[in-house]
């Protein structure tokens, strides 16, 4: 154990082999964003590497986004557009369509994790009774940790999910 003693934060503490367990488990934030990358990475690519989209098949699809533009203002009247630019169609991978995902959703998803550990934290919650006993006590200290990674690996199967499409 270290000079400073047991913090009651860390369930593992003075423990090694499970001290580089809560380091994996411990996050930046409400959520573990490497986890979510991970895991949005190996659902959308299945684990194989992915070649970057044919420059061929990226000239197709500017003249496709083109024609589309200019066929939905004819059919609706209305301007593809706010600003008046040209829409423009970027081809990517499935890795990196999951990775500028996440990256959209991080705000909904950062919320809806504080809102998460809000709740189970907020007073009168049904294990207030609890708080004396030392097993609840580590499992609280656990499960605040998992929490985090079940989210991030959650959100990041989801993404991953969706780049597949």
């Amino acid at each position: 154990m270290g000079d400073g003693g047991p913090t009651g934060d860390n369930p593992f503490e003075g423990l090694p082999f499970l001290g580089d367990l809560a380091r994996m488990l411990q996050s930046q934030g409400p959520l573990s964003w490497d986890a979510a990358r991970q895991f949005a990475q190996q659902v959308a690519t299945g684990g194989a590497s992915e070649a970057n989209p044919d420059p061929g098949e990226r000239i197709q699809l500017e003249q496709l986004s083109r024609v589309a533009d200019l066929r939905v203002a004819d059919v609706t009247g209305l301007p593809t557009s706010t600003t008046g630019a040209v829409v423009t169609v970027v081809p990517v991978t499935r890795t990196e369509w999951a990775r500028r995902t996440l990256d959209a959703y991080r705000p909904f998803l950062e919320r809806l994790s504080s809102s998460l550990s809000a709740a189970s934290a907020a007073p009168g919650n049904e294990n207030d009774d609890l708080s004396g006993d030392p097993t609840s006590q580590l499992l609280g200290g656990i499960f605040s940790m998992i929490g985090p990674m079940m989210l991030g690996m959650q959100s990041g199967a989801m993404v991953g999910h969706l780049a597949r499409r």
